[in-house]
């Protein structure tokens, strides 16, 4: 099954899926397309390949403002919030390189009149990296990440369905443009047709684990706003 993201409102629901799909030895995994575009997939090759050096920090941003006028449940308590609509993409990206739990520390945070954050600025700190994720409903701004290593650093821009990166090291900068194939949702669909093919029960790309820990963080970053805890 491919599930659109965010999989579930909450880590225990997601921890549920896990083992759901566990005990009946079902393919299930989040539909992260972020991870499966081919920009995507050669920056996670120039990293393991050690080009930009260890890891150091990954900072993103993805403000959008949405209007009330056109919106669904964007604003809708429960499942609404900019955190679980675009802030997943920002945790996706780091978790996709941390593979652990942060210290969380918010930031700055704006609630909506209907009850649900309209911005959220937050730090992570995990045992191997720090990040900083920000994530709106009620502002533009350009979206970017910025993947930053002892070496080097790589600087992607949409990086929710990047086709353009940066790579800056001390040999020079080098500009890619990796186009999609037909769309930015055709990796993801494709990457879940091979892994039928091959009687898979998870994604190596976008285990189950990982959507744990997504949805593990996003709850943390919400147990740090007043209105939002749980």
């Amino acid at each position: 099954m491919l599930c659109e993201k965010p999989a579930t409102l909450n880590a225990e629901q997601m921890k549920s899926v896990q083992k759901l799909a566990e005990a009946k030895n079902i393919f299930f995994m989040e539909a992260m397309k972020s991870r499966f575009t081919p920009a995507y997939q050669e920056i996670k090759t120039i990293i393991n390949n050690g080009e930009i050096g260890k890891i150091i920090s990954i900072d993103s941003s993805f403000c959008r403002e949405i209007s009330k006028k056109t919106a669904t449940y964007h604003f809708q308590p429960i499942q609404g919030g900019c955190l679980l609509d675009i802030g997943i993409y920002n945790v996706a990206l780091t978790e996709d390189f941390a593979k652990t739990l942060p210290k969380v520390e918010v930031l700055e945070n704006k609630m909506d009149i209907s009850g649900v954050e309209s911005y959220t600025k937050a730090k992570l700190l995990f045992p191997n990296l720090s990040a900083t994720i920000e994530c709106a409903f009620d502002r533009n701004k350009q979206t970017e990440a910025t993947i930053k290593g002892e070496k080097g650093q790589i600087e992607i821009k949409n990086f929710h369905r990047a086709e353009s990166f940066i790579v800056k090291t001390s040999s020079g900068t080098k500009n890619y443009h990796i186009a999609y194939e037909q769309d930015d949702f055709h990796g993801e669909i494709a990457h879940v047709i091979q892994c039928y093919g091959k009687n898979k029960t998870e994604s190596n790309n976008m285990p189950i684990s990982d959507s744990v820990n997504c949805a593990l963080i996003i709850e943390k970053i919400k147990n740090q706003i007043p209105e939002l805890a749980v």
